[in-house]
């Protein structure tokens, strides 16, 4: 009887880079609030929330985020002059909402997650999909409160959407690049 040793597992697209830890999250947190400085109120917050829900554990991606969002508020109140008012306040509020919830959502497919395969890319796009249909209904609600239902035209939402799955599809694959250079 020849023993052989196991196979190395396929690199797991629900948990962070193996190692270092800090590699991922350090690296989504640069990328996603060097986005601050491309865009100013159109983030990319869809697809920086799927890739971190996918890609790391709840409580951490939730972090990401909210530090993501919480930058480009900073960089919006300062570097891009966004008006401080109460609407715009609550607007940043809602984006930042509308991100976490996004997160959630991603997150929340942890049990449908398996090594990096089609079915794990199926998974990633209709995430996708469904994180923009969320953080664009939160933002419709709130546009029939306080207004900008003429922001929801087709091409404003049909940029907005390739915007998100273009970063999405974008870091998930840096993502699962990392991952297989960083396993073997």
């Amino acid at each position: 009887m020849t023993l052989t040793p196991p196979k190395p597992a396929a690199p797991s697209a629900n948990r962070p880079l193996a190692k270092p830890t800090w590699l991922w999250p350090t690296l989504l947190l640069v990328l996603g609030c060097g986005s601050s400085l491309l865009y100013t109120c159109t983030v990319p917050l869809v697809g920086l929330g799927v890739t971190a829900g996918l890609t790391l554990p709840r409580s951490l991606a939730l972090r990401v985020v909210g530090t993501i969002w919480l930058a480009n508020q900073v960089l919006g109140y300062t570097l891009h002059n966004y008006p401080r008012t109460a609407d715009s306040f609550l607007w940043g509020l809602i984006l930042g909402l509308g991100a976490a919830a996004v997160t959630l959502a991603a997150t929340g497919t942890a049990r449908h997650r398996g090594p990096l395969s089609r079915r794990w890319a199926l998974t990633a796009a209709w995430v996708t999909v469904a994180g923009f249909c969320i953080y664009e209904g939160i933002i419709l609600l709130a546009s029939l409160a306080l207004g900008g239902l003429e922001s929801f035209t087709p091409a404003i939402v049909g940029g907005l959407f390739l915007t998100n799955t273009l970063w999405a599809g974008g870091l998930l694959g840096l993502h699962a690049l990392l991952a297989s250079k960083l396993q073997r």
